[in-house]
């Protein structure tokens, strides 16, 4: 439950352009996020194992980790998001280093990174 928590998702999903957004933050003591890496869970992995119990299968739903990606892609201006396991070393060199710094999310690269291999 703590990836839905309201002050995770305010911080991915608050526009720093807008003051009211930026006002909030301040107001809740919700800290901007910039860069969302999620791994998601192995549903299909999961329930194509022999054997698998309804159970086990409900417990493999994932519900923050879509959660965190859509808020991030509605604020896919500063937020930068990777979902691909392994993939997240592969990022273009330098832009964990330019976020860091620049406090600045994915304004440095305005997209969406779902990365994948290809």
């Amino acid at each position: 439950m703590k990836t839905l928590h309201p002050k995770v998702h305010g911080g991915i999903l608050a526009r720093r352009d807008l003051e009211s957004h930026v006002a909030q933050l301040k107001k809740h003591g919700i800290q901007a996020i910039d860069m969302v890496v999620v791994n998601l869970y192995q549903f299909e992995q999961v329930i194509a194992k022999p054997g698998t119990s309804l159970s086990d299968a409900i417990e493999n739903i994932d519900i923050g980790g879509p959660a965190m990606v859509r808020a991030a892609a509605k604020n896919h201006a500063t937020v930068t998001v990777i979902t691909e396991r392994g993939e997240r070393w592969n990022v273009a060199p330098g832009l964990l280093h330019r976020i860091v710094e620049s406090g600045s999310g994915s304004a440095q690269n305005p997209n969406v990174v779902p990365l994948r291999k290809g």
